[in-house]
């Protein structure tokens, strides 16, 4: 799958540079951890067996099972559901497993996303997280819809694909975040906002060849 997706993105390259139209939007780095540095643990509450609550962190960088997941089926049911009382972490159920997601004013982050492959279940991902917490479009006017949420979800594929395993900026891309800034952006312009310049073709062939 990871090599069918560079030579996606090695392909997608070279007609964007013969047509002249590699222009990425965006300046520099953003910060925090859209600037390349690993997730942030999510803090979330549980109560235990006496009733007392207690805090406990989720931390999202350990290594998980690098083979994206297969589809699941034509109507998915994901169960989405929160894990506290501050609507802000979420888990839901994909492929028999579980995965984290957390909801701010406008930002829907799911971890791990990469493992996600399938266009489908992708958009039906989208279309639940929405459903419960719907975020504005990159004019705050309007709402982004499923279907434009999936594609910057597989942007970031393509971008995690592409990029070596030691590679730095890897970690930038494992996780998407979901938001007003990067509705409709490419995954070139999702490449040079997590690195800073601009893709360069010979890394890829690079990569491929290794």
């Amino acid at each position: 799958m990871c090599n069918l997706l560079r030579i996606y993105v090695l392909c997608a390259v070279g007609l964007v540079l013969l047509l002249g139209a590699c222009t990425v939007l965006g300046e520099g780095v953003p910060d925090g951890s859209r600037a390349g540095e690993k997730s942030a643990p999510v803090e979330c509450t549980q109560t235990t067996d006496d009733g007392e609550a207690e805090a406990v962190s989720l931390d999202q960088t350990d290594t998980v099972d690098e083979v994206p997941l297969e589809p699941v089926a034509e109507h998915l049911v994901i169960n989405l559901r929160a894990m506290d009382e501050t609507g802000s972490n979420y888990v839901f159920d994909y492929a028999g497993e579980e995965f984290l997601a957390s909801y701010q004013p406008d930002i829907w982050t799911i971890y791990d996303s990469y493992r996600v492959t399938d266009h489908g279940d992708i958009l039906q991902i989208c279309q639940a997280l929405i459903d419960e917490h719907p975020i504005h479009g990159s004019n705050f006017e309007s709402f982004r819809t499923a279907e434009d949420m999936a594609f910057e979800w597989e942007q970031h594929n393509v971008v995690y694909a592409s990029l070596s395993e030691d590679n730095e900026w890897r970690s930038s891309v494992r996780d998407v975040d979901l938001d007003p800034e990067d509705q409709g952006k490419t995954f070139l312009q999702i490449y040079e906002d997590r690195t800073g310049r601009k893709l360069d073709p010979a890394d890829l062939l690079l990569k491929q060849t290794v």
